[in-house]
């Protein structure tokens, strides 16, 4: 008697059926878009100071079809308002909280003259921040001190949690320090400011750094790092100009913006605008981590995801965590191999499966929701490997290009790109996850074994069926298991 085992390959979704659900949209659109931060940062003369002075320069657009009156900025409610002006004049403020899920940060309203759809302002800020506690997002000590994004400290018309995406736009930083502390930030330095072209977010840290340029990317190591640290800040470095390559080959010329890392004590794995943070304790191993590896690589992909093109609208975290994450997993499986890569899809589908019993359809689910980054950047991984089975690496990445071409890319665009496969889509993105396959045990019959597959999911599920031999040998076919059966 044939005797086999039968293996069903649960990733390889090819098909579905079904209608999917509407829904009203009754969210509302951004007002204001930033077009531009000038930032300029006082940092505490002594140790003892936990404040740190800053005046904030925000060119915002009219985004919006009808003439805009008002003008609602949103900061840390540790921000101390000095003064404000618009365009030069001296402009009046109310401040209040806003209450964000279990967040709060502080609203400051201004009245700005009638400003048409497509007109701008120059809104001046000068505030002082206070810095009660250091945590991951920001922190002030002798040591370092570095100032994130999520620790909401420079002020923007629509915070992180907006549900249609954030503020992203081109900056410029002016950090003061004391003697003997290195500042740091993404962009190219020249006359002691910082200019980052690409669509970032600002964030910067101060250390005692010493800079090295290794392969063209600028490591910044504490001070007196040995042989053994620097040995793999030259890993490190070759690993970000690899994966830079390896992307370019993706989605094409790579963003004119200079690749750093910085050996941080808080904020490891954070990277934005080409700098990536990099727990200080990792160069001291004697070889790079599977978390640093793909920290490097996910930063490299949001070069091109979300900060060359920006990315907006409901499900953006689909494409600027998902779409970022699936390019940096198939680049660790250029470096590394296959197995390492799995590896990494498994921690993926087992970060995802955490949430999965309560998560909310990816174009709907929003940055507010505790399950956020689980769902969008794991199952969103997951979506476009998907989506390459289904179409090839070819005409998947000419899509995604084709689609960032003017500068901005949103979900419905990529829905268009894949319209003979619109049904998948619709399912995966707008409709919670309800796939369950189900696989009874083997049954010994006539010279054959068999066994029941079924599916109790919502939706047609193509898998692999792979059957192995008494004497070792594989055989392998797909079959497709419709819905309710």
């Amino acid at each position: 008697m044939t005797k086999f085992l039968i293996i069903l390959g649960l990733g390889i979704v090819a098909a579905l059926s079904g209608p999917v659900i509407g829904q009203t949209d009754n969210r509302l659109a951004a007002t204001w878009q930033v077009q531009n931060y000038d930032l300029t940062v006082t940092m505490p003369s002594s140790d003892a100071e936990r404040t740190i002075s800053i005046k904030a320069i925000l060119t915002v657009k009219n985004n919006s079809a009808r003439p805009a009156r008002s003008l609602t900025l949103r900061i840390s409610p540790n921000a101390t308002v000095d003064a404000a002006s618009l365009n030069g004049s001296s402009l009046e403020f109310s401040t209040d909280s806003d209450k964000i899920g279990v967040s709060t940060l502080q609203r400051i309203a201004f009245r700005v003259p009638s400003t048409d759809p497509d007109g701008e302002v120059t809104l001046t800020m000068d505030y002082k921040l206070n810095v009660p506690e250091n945590t991951g997002l920001h922190s002030l000590s002798p040591a370092g001190s570095q100032f994130l994004p999520l620790s909401f400290w420079y002020p923007t018309p629509n915070s992180w949690y907006f549900s249609r995406g954030a503020d992203y736009a081109p900056f410029t930083i002016r950090i003061r320090t004391r003697e003997g502390q290195t500042p740091v930030t993404a962009g190219r330095e020249a006359g002691g400011a910082f200019e980052q072209k690409l669509k970032s977010q600002p964030f910067f840290a101060v250390g005692n750094w010493d800079k090295h340029e290794i392969s063209g990317v600028s490591v910044f190591l504490p001070k007196g790092a040995g042989q053994e640290e620097q040995k793999f800040a030259a890993e490190a470095a070759s690993f970000a100009v690899e994966a830079r390559t390896y992307v370019a080959e993706l989605l094409g010329q790579p963003p004119v913006t200079p690749l750093k890392i910085a050996a941080v004590r808080r904020g490891a794995g954070f990277g934005g605008g080409g700098l990536i943070f990099v727990d200080e304790a990792a160069f001291r191993r004697s070889q790079m981590d599977a978390i640093t590896a793909m920290s490097i690589a996910d930063a490299v992909a949001k070069m091109w995801i979300g900060e060359n093109t920006v990315v907006m609208d409901d499900g953006f975290g689909v494409i600027r965590e998902g779409l970022t994450r699936f390019i940096a997993t198939r680049f660790i499986e250029k470096k590394f191999g296959v197995g390492a890569a799995e590896i990494e899809r498994m921690r993926q589908r087992n970060a995802y499966s955490a949430v999965s019993k309560r998560d909310s359809p990816l174009n709907q689910v929003a940055p507010l929701d505790d399950y956020y980054f689980p769902a969008v950047a794991n199952k969103g991984a997951m979506l476009w490997r998907l989506m390459v089975k289904k179409i090839g690496d070819a005409d998947f990445f000419a899509a995604v290009k084709a689609a960032a071409g003017d500068g901005e890319i949103t979900l419905s665009e990529m829905k268009a790109a894949f319209k003979e496969h619109a049904a998948f889509f619709d399912n995966m993105t707008g409709q919670i996850t309800e796939t369950n396959l189900l696989a009874g045990r083997p049954r010994p019959g006539s010279g054959e074994t068999s066994a029941a597959i079924r599916n109790t999911g919502p939706i047609d599920v193509t898998v692999n069926v792979q059957a192995t031999l008494a004497n070792g040998q594989t055989l392998s076919t797909p079959t497709t298991i419709r819905a309710k059966s």
